[in-house]
């Protein structure tokens, strides 16, 4: 016959993995983030250094290449914004993930505990069913001693 804290473990077992799952997921989001911030950083640097060019233009420089300087540098901006909104989603997913992990671990751990509470209480009835039975046995003998 299985105790209450025998039981418990197979709960402790999934809510286990299930954390395993949520910081698994929490890796990968924040591995994405970080993605897209190292290109974001790439873009800004590249739109600084058009932008840079851009405004000193050498005496060569025709219109027909200024014109298309102009337009490089304002898809650079909006590679940028689009860029930059991306990784709010990414860091409001990296959010999300990280709350679910956080409620899969204080699960575990509620579990954990209550675990071993249960089998604080299933140890302290057996020694009392310990002593219990000494204290008959104990009797018993003194009783027939004096009979």
């Amino acid at each position: 016959m299985s105790t209450r804290s025998q039981r418990m473990k197979g709960l402790i077992r999934i809510a286990a993995h299930q954390r395993e799952q949520a910081a698994q997921a929490l890796s990968l989001a924040r591995q994405e983030r970080n993605r897209l911030d190292a290109t974001l950083g790439l873009l800004r640097m590249h739109y600084n250094e058009y932008r840079q060019y851009h405004h000193r233009p050498g005496p060569a420089t025709s219109m027909a290449q200024l014109g298309t300087l102009q337009e490089f540098v304002y898809k650079l901006q909006q590679a940028i914004e689009q860029q930059e909104q991306a990784l709010q989603s990414a860091d409001a997913r990296c959010e999300l993930k990280r709350q679910a992990f956080m409620e899969m671990h204080q699960r575990f751990k509620a579990l954990e505990k209550a675990q071993s509470r249960m089998e604080a209480e299933e140890n302290r009835d057996r020694e009392k069913q310990t002593q219990k039975q000494m204290d008959e046995m104990a009797a018993r003998s003194r009783y027939n001693r004096h009979l």
